[in-house]
């Protein structure tokens, strides 16, 4: 037969199954029911909602909305800015952690488990490894605008973006 004990929080006499486990403890159970652990998280994050758990639809919202934003968005976080999208998820997202591909020219966020790009979830992990600190100059350089990957100006006239298409690199080219 089960033990029974009474929880601290409510006070209600309950089943050893319905405490939370707890290895540090002699009988192996945290002394509160799981109701009330439950009930303690919700006003938690009522109170703060930073404290919210990131779900992965929550995380594929904001990039599918950054992507909305803008339309050079997409092309810069994927032409040399994938390291600073990583930086953008890190303030957003807590435990955002930086991965790098093997040939060391991409990186991705890892949270929660997932991976993530600006393009939404990275399955393909193949040859992506921590990115330690010792690799961080190198992302750091990397840079969309240093890149000359698109120059982007504004018509004199109306204020309408000019880009320049990829590879000529001067805004003495021609327009696009």
């Amino acid at each position: 037969m089960e033990d029974i004990s009474k929880c601290t929080k409510c006070n209600v006499e309950r089943l050893q199954i319905d405490y939370p486990k707890d290895s540090r403890r002699k009988n192996g159970y945290k002394p509160f029911c799981k109701q009330c652990r439950k009930e303690e998280y919700r006003e938690k994050v009522s109170k703060n909602p930073i404290v919210k758990v990131q779900s992965h639809k929550r995380i594929l919202n904001f990039i599918l909305e950054l992507n909305k934003s803008d339309e050079y968005i997409h092309h810069i976080f994927t032409k040399g800015g994938c390291y600073r999208f990583h930086i953008l998820l890190s303030k957003m997202f807590n435990n955002c952690t930086p991965y790098i591909s093997k040939d060391e020219d991409h990186v991705i966020s890892r949270i929660n488990g997932r991976y993530y790009d600006i393009t939404g979830e990275v399955t393909d992990m193949d040859g992506y490894t921590f990115l330690g600190k010792r690799r961080i100059p190198i992302v750091e350089k990397w840079s969309f605008r240093k890149n000359n990957l698109l120059l982007l100006d504004e018509c004199p006239n109306c204020e309408e973006p000019l880009t320049y298409p990829e590879g000529r690199g001067s805004k003495d080219s021609r327009p696009i």
